[in-house]
């Protein structure tokens, strides 16, 4: 079997999709390169299909052709305000923090306030990977420049949108507690985002359940959990 990749290097969504501090899952890494440890499996990075091997050399060269590509471009939500500066889309985002080689630099000077608009896993990723110290984020293998610029922001207010309440969030409520755990982060659920949610006998809110504080009404945030000297804040709505 081969396997041709773009890219120099193999497990392209564990290496550029997965989040850097998440190194317990990254390394999965280890089990899947023991696939290449087979004398009848062969890598062959820096391959362009189309340009370095066309469709009809494949079908030629091998009994079965398998495509495994995922997708390089982003879905575009199609609202007013997309394309204004600043407005940029998750996948580029966690591409350029996890080191992918076509992903362009993120430049975060001058930002002090950040969004991301989704409730799922990846959200909470964007949220805990800009609100983390350089400290925290030393010992991933994020790229230098990238821990530079993480380094350098002034960004201290997070916001992480849904367009429902918390009940109907799909990031998981590891993600959530991970989130809430980190030192030095606050994190705020409007009074507000529960209005209207119905939970089942015995269970609790994402957010109670997991620690995070909530908000006490407009202009009101919930206590800070300890935290004396906060370097950011994440409010999820």
């Amino acid at each position: 079997m081969d396997i041709f990749d773009r890219l120099p290097s193999p497990f392209g969504v564990l290496r550029y999709g997965v989040a850097p501090d998440h190194t317990s899952i990254k390394s999965v890494a280890t089990a899947l390169a023991r696939v290449f440890d087979s004398d009848r499996v062969r890598f062959h990075g820096l391959v362009q299909f189309g340009r370095d091997v066309t469709r009809d050399e494949l079908l030629a060269a091998y009994d079965a052709v398998i495509y495994a590509a995922g997708a390089s471009e982003d879905l575009r939500m199609r609202i007013p305000g997309e394309d204004l500066p600043g407005s940029r889309s998750a996948r580029e985002f966690v591409a350029w923090y996890s080191g992918h080689p076509d992903a362009p630099r993120q430049d975060l000077h001058g930002v002090r306030r950040a969004a991301t608009v989704g409730v799922g896993n990846v959200a909470v990723d964007v949220a805990r990977i800009l609100i983390k110290t350089r400290d925290q984020l030393a010992e991933t293998d994020m790229p230098e420049a990238v821990l530079s610029e993480l380094h350098a922001h002034e960004i201290d207010d997070v916001y992480v949108i849904g367009r429902r309440g918390p009940q109907h969030a799909s990031f998981t409520t590891t993600e959530l507690r991970e989130l809430v755990s980190t030192p030095g982060v606050q994190v705020i659920v409007p009074a507000e985002s529960f209005e209207g949610s119905r939970r089942p006998p015995g269970s609790a809110h994402a957010g109670e359940s997991a620690g995070a504080g909530r908000g006490r009404g407009p202009g009101r945030e919930a206590p800070r959990r300890g935290c004396t000297s906060c370097s950011g804040v994440v409010r999820l709505s």
